[in-house]
């Protein structure tokens, strides 16, 4: 009779400790369960509240806030296709220093081919050339300055644009810290060639 007692307590100490391991076992994949779930969702939750931070701190409503994204990537746009014109304008000046100097060679072979002729025929040349090399090399100063012009405005819109847009960007991710220029479209970067200058 004492050992079926035994045997009794024995098996219900079994069966509690198996429903304790369970009880358990339930517990630990739950918590690993709530901790994976919370990975998913913090970091659209902090991205999400760092942009309603920046939304709060800067007095706008979320429609002016669109507005202005709208409005940059409007600017954007524009400066991808001033872009395109300065690079269709610099192109045209290039090929126009080009013939400038085949110009400027040619004319220096008719002198030194004029040199058998008469001296009055050299003077004449000497006076063409000087006349036509002082042309070309007023068109070649102009073009130069222009090409100049356009080169620094370039360095300049893109400059801005990338602060523009990147500066937004560094928001949502702050290792953002510098910006590319590749294939005639800003691209920003935690290790760009260009480095960013946000004013925050």
């Amino acid at each position: 009779m004492k050992n079926f007692k035994y045997r009794q307590n024995n098996a219900l100490n079994m069966k509690k400790l198996h429903l304790s391991k369970n009880k358990l076992t339930i517990a630990l994949i739950s918590l690993i369960l709530v901790i994976m779930l919370a990975f998913v969702f913090i970091r659209p939750i902090m991205v999400g509240y760092s942009t309603y931070q920046t939304l709060a701190s800067s007095n706008l409503t979320s429609s002016d806030y669109l507005a202005e994204l709208n409005q940059i990537q409007e600017e954007l746009d524009n400066a991808e296709k001033q872009n395109l014109e300065s690079s269709e304008e610099k192109n045209i000046y290039s090929q126009e220093i080009k013939k400038l100097q085949i110009l400027v060679m040619g004319l220096n072979e008719t002198l030194s081919h004029s040199n058998t002729n008469h001296e009055s025929n050299l003077q004449s040349i000497q006076q063409d050339f000087d006349i036509q090399l002082g042309i070309a090399n007023a068109k070649l100063d102009r073009c130069e300055t222009k090409l100049k012009g356009l080169d620094n405005d370039y360095e300049d819109l893109v400059e801005n644009t990338a602060e523009n847009i990147c500066c937004k960007m560094k928001v949502d991710n702050s290792r953002i810290d510098s910006y590319d220029v590749k294939s005639d479209k800003i691209v920003c970067s935690e290790d760009g060639k260009y480095d960013l200058d946000c004013d925050f």
